[in-house]
């Protein structure tokens, strides 16, 4: 036992940063091992579990009463369609100068003029989606105001109008509209 304490005390002396470093790493390695072990294994299993219940439910589903209703059948048929049509509706993102000008052409339509969009693109963009949001003010009478928002609301683009803002203008008497929209486009 004493050769072993004399040689650690050698390794010691010789080269201090790399007995630290060893120690350091061994703390670290055993951390990971003890962090893994009693919180990440007992979580894994309980995914596992989960898992294997709702596997279970979905083949007493598929064996089971729902196998043969018609209607159960007819409504996911129909739900498939839905997601289909919802999926067509979203373009892909080569046609985000298309969306710029019909906006633009909106606005025209209700007699008002943008003069600037801002737009970035969202960092919580879902697999194979891209967010997208926009930001305009356009000045006018509320008339032609309400008419632009009409048209933003009727639009076939799936669009979202995550802010609207109305306040009167000091000269001329019409309002300003500061909106943020968003949409989506492919991949």
């Amino acid at each position: 036992m004493p050769a072993r304490v004399e040689t650690a005390k050698t390794i010691w002396r010789m080269n201090r940063p790399a007995a630290v470093a060893t120690a350091v790493l061994l703390v670290i390695v055993l951390a990971a091992w003890g962090t893994s072990r009693l919180l990440l294994q007992p979580h894994a299993r309980n995914l596992e579990n989960q898992l294997a219940q709702r596997q279970r439910q979905v083949r007493q589903t598929a064996g089971g009463k729902f196998a043969g209703d018609a209607m159960a059948q007819e409504r996911l048929r129909q739900a498939g369609g839905d997601v289909d049509a919802f999926w067509g509706r979203i373009p892909h993102r080569q046609a985000f100068p298309e969306l710029l000008s019909e906006l633009m052409n909106m606005a025209v339509e209700a007699g008002l003029a943008i003069e600037r969009v801002t737009y970035r693109m969202d960092d919580k963009s879902q697999e194979g989606l891209l967010r997208y949001s926009l930001a305009f003010s356009v000045n006018a009478d509320y008339g032609r105001v309400k008419k632009f928002v009409h048209l933003m609301e009727r639009s076939s683009r799936l669009l979202i109008l995550d802010q609207i803002s109305l306040s009167g203008r000091s000269s001329g008497g019409g309002v300003r509209l500061n909106v943020g929209v968003s949409t989506i486009f492919r991949e």
